[in-house]
């Protein structure tokens, strides 16, 4: 079956929606494009970031929506019968990374198989578009039963105006910012005095050298020097007196 802009239809009639269903994507043109598959709640917002699959998160949290590129393209495998109940819409995306316009692609095709087989395919060019450099190729949604909408419309403003419509932001950069360097602290100079230095106050009398002890040296005395009589090591101390000679018996003399 051939989509065109604007189709709505329920999918039981064309496929088995509690099977796999596979929706592959494809834009050529000079630039460079980007495809995205986000799940949005009943209000329409994208209240869970984790089912938001693309090239940097290529699986939804219970692989209910996976992603694998495919050449220029991507190509996604959907299982709606494992969709959480919070998920109500799928929507399927291209946006364009750097310069350029959906209005100057050659084509963008989608198309949606089952078992390898196709049972819907969309074909769109650059004449059905003109300033858009995000798009939205279609939707899976939730009434009652699982259905299909071809939307092939977009945003000047690119991906970041086309979250901001289903209430999400466009990542600035995959990798954190680095921190900006920690200023250098300015060096404190010593506050100088105000008035005039003053220079310290001299001693008025004659400098007197103080006796400076030697190390482990006793301190030397200020009065005129005595030689103390120093004992022999094991030898009696000398008598102060005269000297007297004892008597020294004789060898085996009694005293």
């Amino acid at each position: 079956m051939i989509l065109q802009r604007g189709f709505r239809d329920k999918i039981e009639k064309y496929a088995d929606p509690n099977r796999e269903i596979v929706v592959e994507m494809r834009v050529d043109g000079n630039s460079v494009y980007d495809y995205c598959c986000f799940g949005v709640d009943g209000n329409g917002k994208l209240s869970d970031d984790r089912y938001m699959v693309f090239y940097n998160q290529t699986t939804s949290p219970g692989n209910e929506i996976t992603y694998s590129p495919d050449g220029n393209g991507a190509r996604y495998v959907i299982n709606l019968s494992k969709l959480p109940q919070s998920i109500n819409k799928l929507v399927f995306t291209v946006s364009i990374d750097g310069n350029g316009t959906m209005g100057s692609i050659m084509s963008h095709t989608v198309s949606l198989k089952q078992d390898q087989n196709s049972f819907a395919d969309l074909n769109l060019s650059g004449s059905d578009f003109h300033s858009e450099k995000a798009i939205i190729a279609i939707e899976i949604y939730k009434k009652d039963v699982w259905r299909i909408a071809v939307v092939a419309s977009g945003f000047n403003g690119g991906l970041g105006d086309l979250l901001r419509a289903y209430g999400g932001e466009e990542a600035s950069s995959s990798t954190p910012a680095p921190q900006p360097a920690s200023s250098p602290q300015p060096v404190q100079q010593p506050q100088q005095p105000s008035g005039p230095m003053q220079s310290p106050q001299q001693p008025t009398g004659p400098m007197q050298s103080p006796q400076q002890p030697g190390f482990n040296q006793p301190q030397q005395p200020t009065g005129p020097m005595q030689s103390p009589q120093q004992p022999s090591f094991g030898q009696p101390q000398q008598p102060t007196g005269p000297m007297q000679s004892p008597q020294q018996p004789g060898f085996n003399q009694p005293q």
